[in-house]
Protein backbone atom coordinates (compact mmCIF):
# COMPACT_ATOMS: atom_id res chain seq x y z
CA UNK A 1 0.00 0.00 0.00
CA UNK A 2 2.66 2.55 0.94
CA UNK A 3 4.47 1.71 -2.11
CA UNK A 4 1.42 2.97 -4.09
CA UNK A 5 0.94 6.26 -2.10
CA UNK A 6 4.88 6.71 -2.81
CA UNK A 7 4.41 6.05 -6.07
CA UNK A 8 1.60 8.30 -6.33
CA UNK A 9 3.53 11.10 -4.84
CA UNK A 10 6.47 10.71 -6.61
CA UNK A 11 4.54 10.89 -9.87
CA UNK A 12 2.91 14.53 -8.56
CA UNK A 13 6.60 15.54 -7.56
CA UNK A 14 7.94 14.84 -11.17
CA UNK A 15 4.84 16.08 -13.09
CA UNK A 16 5.27 19.33 -11.52
CA UNK A 17 8.70 19.61 -12.60
CA UNK A 18 7.93 18.66 -15.66
CA UNK A 19 5.33 21.28 -16.36
CA UNK A 20 7.67 23.74 -14.53
CA UNK A 21 10.54 23.11 -16.72
CA UNK A 22 7.93 23.04 -19.77
CA UNK A 23 6.91 26.65 -18.59
CA UNK A 24 10.22 27.91 -18.69
CA UNK A 25 10.77 27.46 -22.03
CA UNK A 26 7.51 28.71 -23.01
CA UNK A 27 8.35 32.29 -21.13
CA UNK A 28 11.58 32.42 -23.14
CA UNK A 29 10.07 31.68 -26.52
CA UNK A 30 6.85 34.28 -25.84
CA UNK A 31 9.91 36.51 -24.60
CA UNK A 32 11.84 36.62 -27.26
CA UNK A 33 8.36 36.48 -30.17
CA UNK A 34 7.38 39.96 -28.01
CA UNK A 35 10.67 41.68 -28.34
CA UNK A 36 10.49 40.64 -31.98
CA UNK A 37 6.80 42.57 -32.18
CA UNK A 38 8.74 45.82 -30.32
CA UNK A 39 11.08 45.48 -33.39
CA UNK A 40 8.58 45.88 -35.60
CA UNK A 41 6.32 48.49 -33.81
CA UNK A 42 9.61 50.11 -33.49
CA UNK A 43 10.53 50.28 -36.76
CA UNK A 44 7.03 51.62 -37.73
CA UNK A 45 7.63 54.57 -35.23
CA UNK A 46 10.82 55.26 -35.64
CA UNK A 47 10.66 55.13 -39.25
CA UNK A 48 7.30 57.27 -40.27
CA UNK A 49 6.74 59.67 -37.07
CA UNK A 50 10.29 59.80 -35.74
CA UNK A 51 9.28 58.60 -32.27
CA UNK A 52 12.18 58.83 -29.55
CA UNK A 53 12.89 56.14 -27.57
CA UNK A 54 11.36 56.80 -23.90
CA UNK A 55 7.85 57.26 -25.89
CA UNK A 56 8.29 54.56 -27.74
CA UNK A 57 8.60 52.17 -24.74
CA UNK A 58 5.23 53.59 -23.34
CA UNK A 59 3.55 53.02 -26.54
CA UNK A 60 4.42 49.79 -26.60
CA UNK A 61 4.14 48.24 -23.09
CA UNK A 62 0.62 50.48 -22.60
CA UNK A 63 -1.76 48.03 -21.13
CA UNK A 64 0.48 45.01 -21.14
CA UNK A 65 1.25 42.80 -18.62
CA UNK A 66 3.79 40.40 -19.97
CA UNK A 67 7.46 39.22 -19.18
CA UNK A 68 8.67 41.20 -22.04
CA UNK A 69 6.98 44.56 -21.06
CA UNK A 70 7.26 44.45 -17.56
CA UNK A 71 11.58 44.21 -18.65
CA UNK A 72 10.92 47.09 -21.09
CA UNK A 73 9.00 49.20 -17.87
CA UNK A 74 12.36 48.65 -15.66
CA UNK A 75 14.08 49.82 -19.07
CA UNK A 76 12.04 52.83 -19.02
CA UNK A 77 12.57 53.61 -15.22
CA UNK A 78 16.41 52.92 -15.84
CA UNK A 79 16.80 55.47 -18.71
CA UNK A 80 15.45 57.96 -16.96
CA UNK A 81 17.40 57.77 -13.57
CA UNK A 82 20.58 57.79 -16.07
CA UNK A 83 21.17 54.31 -14.38
CA UNK A 84 23.17 51.39 -16.88
CA UNK A 85 20.65 49.02 -18.30
CA UNK A 86 19.95 45.93 -16.77
CA UNK A 87 17.77 42.89 -17.63
CA UNK A 88 16.55 41.10 -14.77
CA UNK A 89 14.87 37.90 -15.54
CA UNK A 90 15.49 34.30 -14.75
CA UNK A 91 14.56 33.07 -18.29
CA UNK A 92 17.59 34.71 -20.40
CA UNK A 93 20.93 33.85 -20.49
CA UNK A 94 23.75 36.27 -19.62
CA UNK A 95 24.79 36.63 -23.15
CA UNK A 96 20.76 37.22 -23.75
CA UNK A 97 20.66 39.86 -21.47
CA UNK A 98 23.90 41.40 -22.94
CA UNK A 99 21.69 41.13 -26.30
CA UNK A 100 18.77 42.80 -25.19
CA UNK A 101 20.30 45.72 -23.39
CA UNK A 102 22.78 46.73 -26.03
CA UNK A 103 20.15 46.75 -28.21
CA UNK A 104 18.40 49.44 -25.91
CA UNK A 105 21.18 51.34 -25.09
CA UNK A 106 22.11 51.30 -28.81
CA UNK A 107 18.88 52.75 -29.54
CA UNK A 108 18.47 55.45 -26.77
CA UNK A 109 21.83 56.84 -28.19
CA UNK A 110 21.18 56.97 -32.09
CA UNK A 111 19.48 58.93 -34.13
CA UNK A 112 16.49 57.93 -36.56
CA UNK A 113 18.43 56.51 -39.04
CA UNK A 114 20.86 54.52 -37.52
CA UNK A 115 17.86 53.39 -35.01
CA UNK A 116 16.17 52.03 -38.11
CA UNK A 117 19.52 50.43 -39.33
CA UNK A 118 19.94 49.21 -35.48
CA UNK A 119 16.52 47.37 -35.39
CA UNK A 120 16.17 46.10 -38.90
CA UNK A 121 19.45 44.61 -38.06
CA UNK A 122 18.35 43.14 -34.69
CA UNK A 123 15.26 42.17 -36.46
CA UNK A 124 16.33 39.57 -38.06
CA UNK A 125 18.89 38.29 -35.20
CA UNK A 126 15.36 38.06 -33.05
CA UNK A 127 14.02 35.62 -35.94
CA UNK A 128 17.07 33.29 -35.39
CA UNK A 129 16.75 33.59 -31.50
CA UNK A 130 12.83 32.73 -31.82
CA UNK A 131 13.62 29.37 -33.72
CA UNK A 132 16.09 28.41 -30.87
CA UNK A 133 14.01 29.10 -28.45
CA UNK A 134 11.20 27.08 -29.93
CA UNK A 135 13.47 24.35 -30.79
CA UNK A 136 14.40 24.06 -26.86
CA UNK A 137 11.07 24.56 -25.86
CA UNK A 138 9.80 21.69 -28.32
CA UNK A 139 13.48 19.32 -27.01
CA UNK A 140 13.99 20.17 -23.85
CA UNK A 141 10.63 21.91 -22.36
CA UNK A 142 7.94 18.88 -24.12
CA UNK A 143 10.41 16.22 -23.51
CA UNK A 144 11.17 16.49 -19.66
CA UNK A 145 7.70 16.76 -19.06
CA UNK A 146 6.83 13.24 -20.61
CA UNK A 147 9.71 12.33 -19.13
CA UNK A 148 8.86 13.12 -15.61
CA UNK A 149 5.44 12.34 -15.73
CA UNK A 150 6.43 8.76 -17.05
CA UNK A 151 9.22 8.44 -15.10
CA UNK A 152 6.91 8.96 -12.24
CA UNK A 153 4.38 6.18 -13.59
CA UNK A 154 6.93 3.75 -13.57
CA UNK A 155 7.18 4.05 -10.04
Amino acid sequence: MIRYVAGGALFAVLSYIGVGIEAFYKKRTAFFKEFAEFLSYAEREVTFLKTDFLALISGFIKDKKTLFSKILDDIKIQTEKGLPLLINTPYLTPEEKTFVAAFFEALGKSDFEAGSRLIKRYSLEAGERITGAEKQKRRRGSLSKSCASSGGSAF
